[in-house]
């Protein structure tokens, strides 16, 4: 076997190796959601979920609840997955709509009823929904080793006027 064929079979190897063996990544950021009523004065003890997932494994979940500052702080999680397996996972996300390939990193603030949330902060995505009482953001898509601040502001909903003249 001449020289280069034995490098091009070493360099064949080597890609293989590292297609295959994995490396670790963050699967959920690190942020701080901090909550506070329509006055910016913080609301302790108001339960914040945190759920994320990388892969064809369940979600995983983590609940907190806001201290007397109103801040739920969230560290970043880090998981182990080949370049392969990265690949793999985005290709099924988005050819199952509804299918187990996950890809998520999303956080939830629950209200009490007759309230509604203002979400300030940067985010793929938010979403506010009343008859559920709670707020969402969710990062996915977004740069995974920056430090995250959301600030729910909680309101006392306006009543609808009265329809009767």
């Amino acid at each position: 076997m001449n020289k280069w064929k034995r490098i091009l079979i070493a360099i064949v190897a080597l890609l293989f190796l590292l297609i295959l063996i994995p490396f670790t990544m963050v699967v959920a950021r690190n942020c701080d959601i901090q909550v506070v009523n329509s006055s910016g004065k913080p609301w302790p003890d108001v339960k914040v979920s945190r759920g994320w997932a990388f892969g064809f494994l369940s979600e995983k979940l983590e609940s907190k609840n806001t201290g007397s500052d109103g801040l739920a702080s969230f560290d970043s999680r880090v998981e182990r997955h080949s370049l392969l397996g990265r690949c793999l996972t985005r290709v099924a996300n988005v050819v199952m709509v509804h299918g187990n390939a996950h890809i998520n990193d999303e956080y939830l603030v629950y209200f009490p009823e007759g309230f509604t949330a203002q979400i300030d902060g940067e985010a793929s995505f938010k979403w506010v929904y009343e008859p559920g009482h709670f707020a969402k953001i969710d990062l996915r898509g977004m740069p995974r080793l920056k430090h995250y601040h959301f600030k729910f502001t909680i309101r006392e909903k306006s009543p609808l006027p009265d329809p009767t003249p």
